[in-house]
């Protein structure tokens, strides 16, 4: 699955054909921000305009009229529990079974606009802001900032490998949480200014990081 900025969502299949979703096929905004598959193989379409479930090759709704925070989705995540994170430019939203809750600054969040979700083996889900990354557990937030020795505020996305460290992709690198300390990582020359947009884990334990004009790279 592919989401573009202005040309909608796309399918190339294992035999290499190419499917088109946009508007026509009742896609909310051909601008996709986020893509997840969970558990359950349902896919979570993030535009500009709300999100969006598509099963069945149909896609259904998820907007401020069924409590969603704003329409401008960001990313969404599933935690172990089964929940549904979604993280918008007003808020963080949780949906579990048919409940939907919404976290907000006045919750302990350092900012309403969220970009990225990782839960580590403790249990805990991290939330990366535009204003600082933050720790939910047992409904109670921890943020951290510059202070704490984030290299920026903006935290754009977030990882946890499978040996349960927390990998952080900022404004200007890469970190990993150990020990209570973070720690800058430079895959490659010139990350340590280099946006870090996305992680993938290999199935050899490799990561691949992806940033915003200065390519990927493998640590």
């Amino acid at each position: 699955w592919i989401g573009t900025y202005s040309s909608g969502l796309w399918r190339i299949g294992a035999d290499g054909s190419i499917d088109k979703f946009d508007t026509a096929e009742g896609l909310l905004n051909n601008s996709v921000r986020s893509l997840f598959e969970d558990a359950e193989r349902t896919l979570w379409v993030g535009t500009n305009s709300g999100l969006e479930s598509l099963t069945m090759g149909k896609f259904v709704t998820i907007g401020p009229t069924e409590g969603l925070s704003d329409v401008y989705t960001r990313s969404v995540f599933q935690d172990r529990a089964g929940n549904i994170w979604i993280g918008t430019a007003q808020g963080l939203n949780r949906i579990s079974g048919t409940e939907t809750k919404v976290f907000t600054k006045a919750d302990g969040l350092t900012s309403d606009y969220v970009f990225a979700f990782a839960e580590t083996p403790d249990g805990a889900i991290w939330i990366g802001t535009s204003r600082g990354l933050n720790r939910l557990d047992q409904g109670r937030f921890t943020s951290y900032q510059e202070s704490e020795g984030l290299p920026t505020p903006t935290v754009r996305a977030l990882h946890c490998d499978r040996s349960g460290t927390l990998w952080i992709g900022a404004g200007s690198g890469a970190l990993r949480l150990a020990g209570g300390t973070f720690e800058r990582v430079l895959p490659a020359e010139g990350w340590d200014t280099i946006y870090v947009q996305s992680f993938v884990e290999g199935k050899d334990g490799a990561l691949w990081l992806g940033s915003d004009g200065g390519g990927i790279a493998r640590y």
